[in-house]
């Protein structure tokens, strides 16, 4: 009769390519779980210059449902995170990427 096998048994019969794989993954999981639980833990204490993860999608989530300020917040980010990219048609850059007709004047 066969010894009972350890909980880790399956552990020990994986090759060491597979184990640097498993373990890899795990720290990614690691590293993002603490970056959107930190980002939700922090949302109080940013402000249009450092928006990230969840305070970001909830100022997305209000700005699309019609709130004024979360428009312009929201809207300031996406002008930021255009970066100095210019669109073709000359426009000075200005709300190229907002949804919202009311926060950009058309030219």
């Amino acid at each position: 009769m066969p010894k009972s096998l350890g909980p880790l048994a399956w552990w020990k019969r994986m090759g060491c390519g597979l184990q640097l794989l498993l373990i890899f993954l795990l720290l990614i999981a690691a590293y993002t779980a603490w970056w959107w639980i930190d980002s939700a833990r922090t949302c109080d204490t940013q402000d249009d210059y450092n928006l990230r993860g969840i305070c970001l999608m909830r100022i997305q989530e209000r700005a699309e449902q019609g709130d004024n300020a979360a428009q312009w917040a929201y809207g300031s980010y996406l002008e930021r995170s255009a970066g100095n990219r210019r669109p073709a048609h000359g426009n000075s850059g200005q709300c190229t990427a907002l949804r919202w007709g009311s926060l950009c004047a058309t030219k």
